[in-house]
């Protein structure tokens, strides 16, 4: 989602790889985050083993997706505008 939100189809390959690359790296350092996040707020894990399959909300997955996403669009975001101040793209 970070890197479709600030997708421009008319830019070059190069630029648009590298803001691919960006919002993948901005998934895995947050991914990494909420891993330590919820080592530190959830220490037991979760003791149903078949919520984390199911479930999304459990406490230990939704770390991962909740610091994935907000590194992703944050990451994708400065890149972003740092194309919009050096090459004026609007």
């Amino acid at each position: 989602a970070g890197f479709l939100a600030y997708f421009k189809p008319e830019t070059n390959w190069k630029i648009v790889a590298t803001g691919f690359l960006f919002a993948m790296g901005g998934g895995v350092i947050g991914a990494w985050f909420g891993y330590f996040w919820a080592q530190t707020f959830y220490p037991d894990g979760v003791r149903n083993v078949l919520l984390v399959a199911r479930s999304l909300r459990s406490p230990a997955i939704m770390p991962f997706i909740t610091w994935a996403s907000i590194f992703t669009t944050v990451l994708g975001g400065v890149y972003y505008a740092f194309r919009a101040w050096r090459y004026h793209e609007v």
